[in-house]
């Protein structure tokens, strides 16, 4: 019973290890040092499927931001959701307008920094994401209107 609780706490919001503001890396430049490190597990590297299991959003809750175009892949729109995404690669959900300075918008960010090369019993992937704690203000390239 005790072993069984165990596992079951392991597996609570598929987070296998959770580190707390790491060092960032040079391209993170723009984004606040709090984040945290976790390992999700993922049927496929897809953006869609990776920014719900980080942030967990729901994948309904995903297809909506990205029909009203509210999910960036490396500063750009996401085009497709179906999108592969590699290593070294950031997501970035929108989620306003900065009311603070005209020309940046408040995100969450998910970066992947790893991908385990086996899969798991069920089939999956294991990644390891940065997940910033907070939204934070990054410059709005794209001018997308929403």
């Amino acid at each position: 019973m005790v072993i069984f609780m165990w596992l079951s706490l392991q597996n609570i919001n598929n987070l296998n290890s959770v580190e707390d503001d790491e060092e960032l890396a040079d391209d993170d430049y723009d984004a606040p040092t709090t984040f945290r490190k976790i390992t999700i597990h993922v049927k496929s590297l897809r953006a869609d499927s990776v920014v719900s299991s980080a942030l967990d959003v729901s994948r309904n809750k995903v297809d909506e931001l990205f029909y009203s175009s509210r999910l960036r892949l490396n500063g750009q729109t996401l085009l497709k959701k179906s999108k592969q995404i590699d290593e070294g690669d950031f997501v970035d959900l929108v989620l306003e307008r900065s009311t603070q300075n005209e020309g940046e918008i408040m995100v969450k960010r998910v970066k992947v920094i790893g991908v385990s090369e086996e899969r798991t019993n069920k089939d999956k992937v294991a990644v390891t994401v940065k997940v910033w704690k907070g939204a934070f203000p990054i410059k709005d390239e794209t001018k997308t209107q929403w």
